[in-house]
């Protein structure tokens, strides 16, 4: 079968907007991890990444007595570090790992939902678009999954550690 560069770049593009969905529900995943381990009582349909991680979200922290979990001082050191990494500012004139690269990643999946796909040059009187080169969206992509796995990782480690400890 001989696939055009048209096929070829069509299924990178669907590729790329798969992990992006994927990646969504990890970070997610970390923050119901974070729930479970800090015991707060948040509905799970109630829990979002952007709002668990991000104190001055003071509403949500107060509906949810998160200020008052056991280990507060603990899970609020970790919840600035995410933080700080999904609010990075956006920069890829660095070597190795660029910065803001969850923002980036997030506001393109936002208008891929909300709006038009981003995969499309567009021109409109609300938009204009000219698409990212795939190689370009696939090194965001993968620097935002390396760092969530991370997070993840570090999470389930911690829960592990406990458990055979009480267990023993």
């Amino acid at each position: 079968m001989i696939i055009t560069e048209c096929e070829e770049e069509r299924l990178a593009y669907y590729y790329i907007e798969n992990s992006l969905f994927r990646i969504s529900s990890l970070w997610d995943i970390l923050a119901q991890l974070f729930c479970l381990y800090y015991n707060i009582k948040i509905p799970t349909n109630d829990i979002y990444y952007n709002k668990l991680f991000n104190q001055e979200r003071k509403d949500y922290y107060r509906k949810y007595s998160i200020y008052k979990i056991k280990n507060f001082e603990e899970f609020k050191e970790q919840a600035h570090n995410i933080n700080s990494y999904l609010n990075q500012k956006d920069n890829t004139q660095l070597e190795g790992e660029w910065k803001g690269n969850h923002r980036y990643i997030n506001k393109w999946r936002n208008k891929m939902t909300h709006r038009n796909s981003p995969n499309i040059t567009t021109m409109s009187d609300y938009d204009l678009n000219f698409k990212s080169h795939p190689t370009y969206m696939l090194k965001r992509i993968i620097e935002d999954y390396s760092v969530v796995s991370k997070y993840i990782d570090k999470i389930l480690n911690t829960i592990e550690a406990e458990y055979i400890k009480d267990i023993k």
